[in-house]
């Protein structure tokens, strides 16, 4: 039978307070192990007793040497100052702070402690560690501003609030993304955000639009070719996917890439490896894929555009971006936003719409979402020569949707805003 002591690392806790009882058996404490953040049993004494695998990996220090060791030697959190997260008399709260790690590198994070058993057993406690590093890294890149306004992901609407929850998760996978949405909600942004806060945000995001490249050439792009794979192949050459290698390569338009090298992506989803144009043989790459389309993909199976197989090797994880209209609230938000940053730019005093002129804006339909926004809000800007943005300022094409609103039967436009 497996001992506490084989699980936990050498030696036991001494009296009443064994951790493998206190934890209800060996087996826990095994499968604490498996899971995503780090772990440490600490007696009251203040000394480890046992941490899990990520814990070693966080520290530095292998689990045999660190039993034993005071917590503090372990952790080397800033709460070992202030408010030891291991004393008994310490409320059961989570707190951020940061952490020494291995690499002696500042990193954020979570800590909860948690006191284990009753009576002789309550002096022990479990200290569970979260790696806030990558969490806070798509933070940053969710709200750090770009050299241009309109360069992150903006808003305030339930639709958005739900994105942005899920973003940090998936940023943490591995799994391949399909990313949807109309034209402009702002689908490259979410594949930049994603690749900035997961694991490979140190290593390269490399993006290919495959629309305006003929098939030969966009095979070399995206696998590369060998000497001679072509007549003007000089010398051998490293494809999109290599260049990646450790990083994320993201598709924008999956509807525009041929057949060949959809089969060339799903060999890389499921072998791991690609063939270079006029190779013998194949390559192995790590790499993540994130792909985008504007289009439904299911329609794009129907119509023979996008094979099925790619289509659920790539939906593991799948973001779709709301349409403008259906983001309740985020126009006028967005307006104001903008107008903001790009009177800020254009160094005009600019400081709002009139009445008349954000009625309109609300009532537009904005086909090309955000991007469409952004482009409005700094044309009217750079126009302006009042206070406000008025109704003469915006767009000749956003006045005639106004105009043709205002010309229809009350009860068709009801019906169409029903339907529509």
């Amino acid at each position: 039978m497996t001992s506490h002591s084989d699980i936990a690392g050498h030696g036991t806790v001494s009296g009443a307070a064994d951790i493998a009882a206190a934890l209800s058996g060996p087996v826990v404490l095994a499968a604490f192990d498996l899971f995503p953040h780090a772990m440490l049993v600490v007696d009251g004494a203040q000394r480890v007793r046992w941490i899990n695998k990520r814990m070693e990996a966080l520290c530095g220090i292998p689990r045999e040497r660190a039993v034993g060791l005071p917590c503090a030697q372990v952790l080397r959190s800033g709460l070992c100052v202030h408010g030891c997260p291991a004393h008994a008399g310490t409320p059961s709260l989570r707190r951020e702070t940061d952490l020494l790690s291995a690499a002696r590198r500042k990193i954020p994070v979570a800590v909860t402690s948690l006191r284990l058993g009753d009576g002789e057993e309550a002096d022990l406690r479990l200290v569970v560690v979260e790696d806030l590093g990558r969490v806070k890294d798509l933070e940053k890149s969710l709200s750090a501003s770009s050299s241009l306004p309109g360069g992150r992901l903006l808003g305030r609407s339930r639709e958005m609030e739900r994105l942005l929850d899920v973003l940090p998760v998936i940023a943490q996978a591995e799994a391949p993304v399909l990313i949807t949405g109309e034209t402009g909600t702002g689908k490259d942004l979410v594949a930049e955000a994603l690749h900035a806060g997961s694991a490979r945000s140190r290593e390269s995001f490399v993006r290919l639009n495959p629309s305006p490249m003929p098939e030969e050439l966009l095979d070399s792009e995206l696998f590369g070719h060998v000497k001679g794979a072509f007549p003007w192949a000089a010398s051998d050459k490293v494809g999109r996917i290599q260049a990646a290698a450790g990083g994320t390569i993201y598709v924008a338009e999956l509807a525009d890439l041929p057949m060949p090298q959809q089969v060339g992506l799903l060999r890389l989803l499921d072998e791991k490896v690609i063939a270079p144009v006029g190779s013998q043989s194949s390559v192995r790459v790590d790499v993540r894929l994130m792909a985008a389309t504007h289009r439904a993909p299911e329609e794009l199976v129907r119509q023979g555009r996008l094979r099925e197989d790619l289509l659920h090797r790539l939906a593991a994880v799948r973001v779709h971006l709301p349409p403008l209209r259906d983001r309740a609230g985020d126009v006028e938000f967005l307006l104001h936003h903008f107008l903001a940053a790009y009177a800020g730019m254009l160094k005009k005093s600019v400081t709002g719409f009139s009445p008349k002129a954000l009625r309109i804006l609300a009532d537009y339909s904005w086909p090309g979402n955000v991007r469409e926004l952004k482009n409005v809000v700094e044309y009217a800007v750079m126009v302006c020569q009042e206070a406000r943005v008025l109704p003469a300022h915006l767009p000749m094409h956003v006045l005639e949707e106004a105009q043709r609103r205002r010309r229809r039967p009350r009860g068709q436009a009801a019906g169409e805003a029903r339907h529509g």
